[in-house]
């Protein structure tokens, strides 16, 4: 059985927009495209990414990026017991909450670029990686 990853929606920028951090994150999307881990991700960082990417890229372009990404990336949704569970949280960061909650109990791991603001919050249930910790680790 493959590991289930929750991808941060700050990996999939990094990969988008080849920020500093993408080639960790272009490893870790290999790892997924070649059934190594299965990729998650929520479907509000997907509505963010096409709020991003029309910004630069055509509709036509930006909805070949957006599938090519669902080619190796589940969408996890969330009802409004994770979210009340994120509100209840002592995130700092709300969007934080509703991401970790929302892959809380759905996945094995959260790979994040902002492993600092979920550090604290990190349950033994779901521990928190960078995609350098996570590559090391499992790769």
């Amino acid at each position: 059985m493959v590991p289930k990853v929750f991808v941060d929606t700050n990996i999939v920028f990094e990969h988008a927009l080849k920020r500093a951090n993408h080639r960790d994150a272009i490893e870790l999307f290999k790892l997924s495209e070649n059934e190594k881990i299965e990729c998650f991700c929520s479907a509000s960082s997907f509505y963010t990414l096409c709020y991003v990417l029309r910004k630069q890229y055509s509709d036509k372009q930006t909805r070949l990026i957006l599938r090519q990404y669902l080619s190796f990336i589940s969408v996890l949704s969330a009802d409004e017991k994770q979210l009340f569970s994120g509100l209840a949280s002592s995130f700092k960061d709300i969007e934080d909450a509703f991401q970790y909650h929302t892959a809380l109990g759905k996945v094995d791991y959260f790979v994040t670029f902002n492993k600092k603001d979920f550090a604290r919050y990190s349950l033994a249930q779901l521990e928190v990686y960078t995609p350098g910790e996570f590559l090391k680790q499992f790769s």
